[in-house]
Order: C-alpha cells, then structure tokens, then sequence
C-alpha cells in the first residue's frame, strides 16, 4: 500500500463533523487540492443506492470514513 498524495482525490464523509472539518482543513494546508468532503445532508450512507452514486461521481482513490450518527453528550 502506498500513502495519499496530495493529487489524489480523497473522499472524506463525514466532512461537517469536529472531525471532519478538522481533516479538511489539514489536508488543505499540506496541499491536498482533490478533496470531495460530503455530509449526510448530501448523500446518505445508510442507502445501499446513496452510497454508490457518491462512489460512482466522487471516483476517490483514498476515503476517510467519519461518518456517525451523533446524539450529543
């Protein structure tokens, strides 16, 4: 396995979360310019369909899965 490179399209869901957003903006710092950062307002991952059509448009070589369910403290 080889690491991310900075050209290469990275999916991050989850992407409005503390974490999330977090990824992001390092990413971008280490110039990280491919970056396709979803919520579940967007797509939602629950839905086998949702899931694929994100994949399908995104093409991502690296994804970080953030994606939770989050009730609060």
């Amino acid at each position: 396995m080889t690491a991310i490179q900075p050209h290469d399209r990275v999916l991050i869901t989850g992407a409005s979360g503390v974490i999330g957003v977090a990824l992001v903006s390092e990413l971008r710092t280490h110039g990280y310019t491919s970056i396709v950062a979803v919520s579940s307002r967007e797509y939602d991952l629950r839905r086998q369909r949702a899931t694929a059509r994100l994949f399908r448009e995104a093409q991502p070589e690296a994804v970080f899965h953030l994606a939770a369910r989050v009730y609060g403290i």
